[in-house]
């Protein structure tokens, strides 16, 4: 597993676009911590693109219509013209732009190409290159396949720099991370829940191993389906399938990055919340979400109903334990409330039907009492379900996940209610962790919303 650190800094390495605001963001929040401004000052990252201008889609729109009135009238030079002005505006980037725009750029590429004459082909070829457009961009507006591309590559005595992905950059820096820094995944670990206020030596004085969710040797299909129905997102993509989990908090972050590490290495996109707006959930919330993306061979699902309709039925006791983690990592929340812990998973109304299928088959398996309660969420209007398991077997289920969870806040809250359930820690000892993992109520708190700080932070916090 590669440092969250070594993720941010991999994205600042390797980021193509052109969304200064975006870009400054990240940029000045690591500058602004000790070990993230020293590395990069030590892997000599500068900023990638003009932190003083910032581009607009209106001028995009304005040089397609134009392009569009030149292929109109069959003026190749006039559309030439125009879209090297596209290319200017950088309009072809679909960091900084909409897939709208990026998709009619490559249309009008396309155009140009087919009527060009031959012998300028391969000089247009040679510009798209010097511009630092990619090989698979060029082959999706042109049309070609690999070999196609290999061939007209050839033929024109170009080459084309084969750019290191990010998540190779991001297991070279991470190597230099840990030498330089001395840093490892427990350190950066315990940053975080510092970052939170969790006091980690109390923890480990009590014999709870605060970062006991890095462990992934266990993690199996069960758990994935369980992740998969709430917040996981997978898609074929030629011959491989793109898995992705989205957040804005820290938790779920370095969550993304334990799991996803154990099907291959994984990168991660860093954008606004909805086009830079604040996420209105929560008071003064974070607008930065970052995505965790990897990519596998395999995958055993064609979509979420097959999981609910098909695999959920046959699921062992052991592995349905292992799927419930899977749905808590993803949607729910492990509490303690007068005397007696509950497991609640929510969901909007758009996962309603699999939550009255998992409802279904938790309570009958292991005899849990199960509800689901509607509940208006005032700050957005939103209606939300809650579905709750409690009862009096929930110590021991609670006990027998535990291990599967890899939530750093949910894992210690099953394990720290485990303990206390088992006589091994007395009220003052139970009460003053379990309140440091709790989340304010109607105020900012960063434990939510803060994903990039927390990335960042962790590695100072040691």
């Amino acid at each position: 597993m590669t440092l969250v650190l070594a993720h941010i800094l991999s994205w600042l390495k390797t980021y193509e676009g052109n969304e200064c605001e975006l870009y400054r963001k990240v940029y000045n929040t690591c500058n602004s911590s000790n070990i993230c401004h020293t590395a990069l000052n030590l892997l000599q990252i500068t900023p990638k693109c003009s932190l003083n201008y910032e581009l607009r889609p209106s001028d995009c729109i304005k040089f397609i219509e134009q392009s569009i009135y030149c292929i109109s009238k069959n003026d190749v030079d006039c559309t030439y013209k125009f879209l090297i002005e596209l290319f200017n505006h950088k309009c072809h980037d679909g960091y900084a732009f909409s897939n709208d725009i990026v998709k009619k750029v490559k249309e009008i590429t396309h155009y140009i190409w087919k009527n060009m004459d031959r012998d300028r082909r391969c000089d247009f070829l040679k510009y798209l290159r010097e511009i630092g457009l990619s090989k698979w961009w060029i082959r999706d507006a042109l049309g070609f396949s690999s070999n196609a591309m290999n061939k007209i590559i050839n033929r024109c005595k170009t080459t084309w720099e084969v750019r290191m992905p990010q998540n190779e950059v991001a297991k070279y820096y991470d190597q230099v991370i840990k030498q330089k820094f001395n840093l490892n995944e427990i350190k950066e670990c315990e940053g975080l829940l510092k970052y939170y206020g969790i006091d980690v030596g109390y923890m480990k004085g009590l014999g709870i191993e605060p970062c006991s969710y890095l462990n992934t040797e266990g993690l199996r299909w069960p758990y994935w389906a369980g992740l998969y129905i709430t917040d996981l997102y997978a898609e074929f993509i030629e011959d491989r399938y793109k898995l992705s989990f989205d957040t804005s908090n820290g938790a779920g972050l370095f969550m993304a990055i334990t799991v996803f590490s154990k099907l291959n290495d994984p990168s991660i996109v860093i954008r606004w919340h909805k086009n830079g707006a604040p996420n209105a959930r929560y008071i003064n919330g974070e607008e930065i979400r970052i995505k965790t993306i990897t990519y596998i061979r395999d995958w055993p699902w064609l979509n979420k109903n097959q999981v609910i309709n098909d695999y959920l039925q046959d699921l062992r006791r052991d592995e349905l334990l292992e799927f419930l983690a899977g749905i808590i990592d993803g949607d729910g929340s492990i509490t303690f409330t007068k005397g007696k812990p509950a497991v609640n998973i929510v969901a909007g109304l758009e996962k309603y039907y699999w939550l009255k299928k998992v409802k279904a088959i938790i309570a009958q398996k292991l005899n849990l009492e199960c509800s689901i309660t509607p509940k208006n969420f005032k700050i957005t209007n939103e209606l939300i379900y809650i579905l709750s398991f409690k009862g009096s077997n929930i110590p021991s289920i609670l006990e027998e996940i535990a291990p599967y969870l890899h939530h750093p806040i949910r894992r210690i809250r099953a394990e720290l209610i485990t303990a206390y359930l088992r006589h091994e820690l007395n009220d003052e000892e139970f009460l003053r962790i379990y309140e440091q993992t709790k989340y304010k109520i109607k105020q900012p708190d960063i434990k939510r919303n803060s994903a990039l700080n927390a990335a960042i932070n962790a590695s100072s916090m040691i």
